[in-house]
């Protein structure tokens, strides 16, 4: 009874000596664990994982603009500096337009006077009509005198149709000449900051050459610039969490949604092209300046019925991923395969685990 009783603590002995060497073999072989006693036995487990994508944001005008004149010339002046606030429609440059000038006055001039034709043509008109009542009142006049009146009270109003089409092609001719004048001029189109200015006065710029440059100074965006890889993982709409570190070094956390991806790479500073992606900032408040940075973690999908296990439980061998699972009470090398990587540092396995299992993690 007595041998039987140390046979079986021998081979409990060995079993025990055969599991921790096991265990400190994984730990050893994978360099997942620095010492053994950091090492868990975990139950796989069902439930929520949530993946996110992060990506570095900068802080940007939601609306920017570069001005430049419609045509070729001499710039007569630029009448604000960058940093300058200014509202929408105030006059930000303009180039030598006396020509131009001379050109609204001759038309106004020609208006004017065909306004004032027209009036005297109605008031001969209203003459004309009172002599043909008058007539057909009198005693003394025939049939052959109003006659004759009517047709030049005829005469009169066909005088009137024509002025009133001189006065129209006249006020054409000085709206054309507005629009002329206009193109030597740059109006702000909405109320902003100067955030470039690229000429001064005397310069003479080609057409459509930006002069000046304006940003919205209230309504902020945060822009981030992905790969062609997690460009695909992202669509409009999809939620964010932006966090932006001030120049003081203090946080701030906003909530965002992506309102814009843009369909075409760009290159930024001589890296490889990237994909731009806007976000649009909930709340932001008064605090946000152009050019604060930060981070955006953007919510992918959530799988409310995954396998999962901890990241720390997962190595690599040969190109495949594996855990170690706990096999009739020792470790066994096990193939997985992995789904999502949730930001919690969990991660799907789509084959090779169950619930219920034991994986060790390191």
């Amino acid at each position: 009874m007595n041998n039987m009783k140390k046979q079986y603590k021998m081979l409990l002995y060995a079993a025990i000596v055969v599991f921790l060497a096991g265990l400190a073999w994984a730990g050893m072989y994978f360099s997942k664990t620095p010492a053994f006693n950091q090492v868990e036995i975990l139950e796989v487990k069902k439930g929520a994982i949530e993946t996110e994508l992060s990506e570095d944001i900068t802080i940007a005008p939601a609306v920017a603009s570069d001005l430049s004149f419609e045509n070729t010339g001499k710039i007569k002046g630029i009448y604000v500096s960058v940093g300058d606030m200014v509202k929408k429609g105030q006059l930000l440059a303009e180039q030598e337009n006396s020509e131009y000038l001379a050109g609204l006055s001759r038309a106004e001039a020609l208006r004017d006077a065909a306004d004032a034709q027209l009036g005297q043509a109605e008031e001969d008109v209203e003459v004309q009509k009172a002599k043909v009542r008058s007539l057909k009142k009198s005693d003394t006049a025939n049939k052959y005198d109003v006659k004759a009146q009517e047709k030049t009270r005829d005469k009169s109003e066909a005088g009137v149709d024509a002025q009133e089409s001189l006065l129209e092609a006249a006020e054409s001719a000085v709206e054309s000449a507005k629009l002329e004048l206009a193109k030597t001029r740059l109006y702000a189109p909405m109320e902003g900051v100067i955030t470039e200015k690229d000429a001064e006065a005397g310069e003479v710029k080609a057409q459509a050459t930006p002069i000046l440059s304006i940003s919205s100074e209230d309504a902020l965006e945060a822009d981030a610039y992905l790969t062609e890889t997690d460009m695909k993982k992202v669509k409009v709409g999809d939620s964010a969490e932006v966090t932006l570190v001030s120049t003081d070094g203090n946080g701030q956390t906003l909530q965002a949604k992506i309102s814009n991806i843009y369909p075409a790479p760009a290159v930024q500073n001589g890296g490889p092209a990237a994909y731009k992606v806007v976000f649009d900032l909930i709340d932001s408040g008064s605090n946000l300046k152009v050019g604060l940075t930060g981070t955006a973690k953007i919510k992918l999908s959530r799988e409310l019925n995954a396998v999962f296990v901890p990241q720390s439980s997962l190595f690599s061998d040969g190109g495949k991923d594996y855990v170690m699972v706990i096999s009739g009470g020792l470790p066994e090398k096990k193939e997985v395969e992995e789904g999502a990587r949730g930001s919690d540092g969990n991660v799907e396995i789509l084959s090779g685990l169950s619930e219920g299992d034991k994986v060790i993690k390191f």
